[in-house]
């Protein structure tokens, strides 16, 4: 029988990202409407643009309070199993690590 190592891990919040792009957004929509005249195309460009943003800070948003789960990484010789998805050895191309204390492990598949 193989040995299997098994470690915690969890998806990166991207937390700043989220903040940063949210502060971004706001201001470009409080720009546009209030630098709107009434019945301008600017105005109804506006109105789409913020639907547009707040579905996306939303999506956001739901990623960094529930995407954060942690899950079993498990390390087998042929083998990284990842919740349900198994990553094999020969379907690799690169596998990148950014960081030193919090480090993220990014796996490129063929």
């Amino acid at each position: 029988m193989d040995p299997v190592e098994v470690y915690k891990g969890r998806r990166p919040a991207e937390l700043m990202m989220t903040i940063s792009l949210c502060v971004s957004i706001g201001i470009a929509i409080f720009s546009m409407l209030y630098l709107s005249e009434e019945g301008s195309f600017l105005l109804y460009f506006a109105y789409v643009w913020s639907i547009f943003s707040l579905t996306i800070i939303g999506v956001l948003l739901q990623r960094v309070f529930t995407a954060r789960q942690i899950m079993n990484i498990e390390l087998k010789p042929g083998a990284i199993i990842l919740k349900d998805l198994t990553i094999e050895a020969e379907k690799t191309k690169a596998v990148y690590i950014k960081g030193y204390f919090k480090p993220v492990v990014g796996i490129k598949q063929l």
